[in-house]
């Protein structure tokens, strides 16, 4: 379920904003999963993957709609659309293997090292490397593989973005 967050102040966003900042000092990753509490402006994501960048740490997003286009402007480390984002942002089904492997790299564009697109009960699959590279072959192995995946209340497959921060 989808819910908007709590409005804040201006200054209860300050002192939050503050705070991530002092985490992402203190951390090798940031990940910035679901949406923002309301008073945030949609480009506070990518604001926050700039922030990342500058202090040369990586980012992990998993965010929807507005939240998400803003963040690709800002080249993430990694982005994991669903199917249903995928489809929403490219205009277009994602059906079949072949598809769902060219979703999340014509999502990311360049700059965006590890676009994933989670399937639901398919599984997820990831564009990691340049068509025909050895990385985008075995992705493409992993995609047709998939077997049902246990699924979480919002339709991810658990443990994904922590499996993924586990391996950047």
């Amino acid at each position: 379920v989808l819910g908007q967050g709590p409005q804040l102040s201006p200054s209860e966003r300050a002192t939050l904003l503050r705070d991530v900042q002092r985490c992402v000092d203190e951390s090798e990753l940031l990940v910035l999963s679901g949406g923002l509490p309301r008073g945030f402006a949609f480009d506070t994501v990518a604001a926050l993957v700039r922030q990342a960048h500058a202090g040369g740490r990586r980012c992990l997003v998993e965010a929807s709609g507005e939240l998400l286009q803003q963040a690709l402007s800002a080249r993430p480390f990694l982005v994991k659309p669903n199917r249903d984002e995928a489809e929403a942002l490219l205009g277009r089904k994602v059906d079949g293997v072949a598809a769902a492997v060219d979703a999340p790299r014509q999502i990311a564009g360049p700059g965006v090292a590890m676009p994933v697109a989670r399937l639901g009960a398919g599984g997820a699959v990831g564009a990691g490397g340049p068509p025909g590279s050895p990385g985008e072959t075995s992705q493409r192995r992993r995609a047709a593989g998939a077997r049902s995946a246990p699924r979480e209340a919002t339709g991810g497959v658990p443990g994904c973005s922590g499996g993924a921060a586990g391996r950047t």
